[in-house]
């Protein structure tokens, strides 16, 4: 599952369709990637999934231009107000009905307890470093923020399938200058992860 088409031309350059796997674009963005995931998963598209695609970096020690696995996800920006403002659902007395606040991914390797990696879902992007400090704030334990991730683990959840969450580090989280962005390198080391696993999954 890949978010947009330019995440996807670059990933199949490295990790093509076969007889196995199938590449589907799921939209950007919280509502589209839930509606478009629900839509394949009913339709018996599979058991096991992969949400590939771009995120950015909270921390110094998720690189950009690297890819990583994560193992589970919040979401951030469902509830009212903004900035130091924001107030989630829970925090307002309501919660999502039968999904998790926090959703538990699948991982390639169950036995590392290394891997306790969180991604951050949000609805609108972190436009600066004042929007980014206070997202720290609030999950401090995240590394990495997209705007997807949630969205599509909930509609697996509900349909109890298994899903992996593998994103490429693109850029810092608050910094707008593309010009910084790595975008083809991470999305080839998102490939080129997900290759390593297969392989290693063969043997």
């Amino acid at each position: 599952l890949i978010p947009t088409s330019k995440e996807r031309d670059v990933l199949h350059s490295v990790f093509p369709e076969s007889k196995n796997w199938e590449l589907e674009i799921v939209g950007f963005g919280m509502v589209e990637s839930a509606i478009q995931t629900a839509r394949l998963v009913s339709h018996d598209h599979g058991t096991r999934f992969i949400l590939a695609g771009l995120a950015g970096t909270y921390e110094e020690s998720t690189e950009i231009g690297k890819a990583y696995e994560f193992s589970s996800v919040v979401q951030y920006g469902i509830g009212v107000g903004s900035g130091t403002e924001f107030r989630g659902a829970q925090e307002m007395g309501f919660s999502q009905v039968d999904i998790p606040s926090a959703i538990r991914l699948a991982t390639f390797d169950a036995n590392d307890e290394r891997l306790e990696r969180v991604l951050l879902t949000t609805a609108l992007c972190s436009e600066n470093e004042s929007d980014r400090d206070n997202r720290v704030a609030r999950y401090p334990n995240a590394s990495a923020e997209d705007m997807e991730s949630y969205s599509v683990a909930s509609a697996c959840f509900l349909a109890g399938v298994s899903l992996h969450v593998v994103r490429g580090i693109s850029n810092s989280v608050g910094d707008r200058q593309h010009a910084n962005w790595q975008i083809e390198k991470a999305m080839c080391s998102v490939g080129e992860l997900i290759n390593n696993v297969l392989e290693r999954e063969k043997a």
